[in-house]
């Protein structure tokens, strides 16, 4: 039996991504933005640049 995974939506992404940013205790963009307000990839981006710094503390 093949089973596929299920993906994930970009919204629940996103809301992933949110949530992981607010454990951080980021709870704004750079410019003073919420995180609500932003689209998938500049969350994303976010996410991405806070786990690189978070690695190299």
């Amino acid at each position: 039996m093949n089973r596929k995974a299920h993906p994930m939506s970009v919204e629940a992404m996103r809301q992933a991504f949110i949530k992981e940013l607010n454990s951080f205790g980021i709870d704004e963009g750079r410019n003073g933005e919420s995180l609500s307000s932003l689209d998938y990839h500049s969350v994303l981006n976010l996410v991405t640049i806070e786990r690189i710094k978070r690695d190299y503390e």
